[in-house]
C-alpha cells in the first residue's frame, strides 16, 4: 500500500497576481528536499500539495526534510 503525504499551507493572502508565483516557489522547494527521495508525484490540490510516495518510501524521512522547507 502506498502512503500519502499532505502539505498544508494555507491560504496565501496577496493582492497581486503574484499568489501562483509564491506557490510554484514553495513547490520548487519541496521538489528540491526531497531530491533523492522515492516518490511518485507531487500535486498542487487547492492550497495544499499531495505528495503520492512509492512502495518502500522511507515517509519519515520525507518528513524530516519536510520539515525544514522554507515557507
Amino acid at each position: 500500500m502506498e502512503d500519502i503525504i499532505l502539505i498544508r499551507f494555507g491560504e496565501l493572502w496577496l493582492k497581486g497576481a503574484n499568489r501562483d508565483y509564491f506557490i510554484n516557489m514553495l513547490l520548487g522547494n519541496v521538489k528540491a528536499a526531497l531530491k533523492g527521495e522515492k516518490y511518485s508525484d507531487i500535486k498542487n490540490e487547492y492550497d495544499r500539495f499531495v505528495i503520492y510516495t512509492s512502495k518502500g518510501t522511507d515517509v519519515r524521512g520525507i518528513e524530516e526534510k519536510l520539515s525544514k522547507v522554507p515557507g
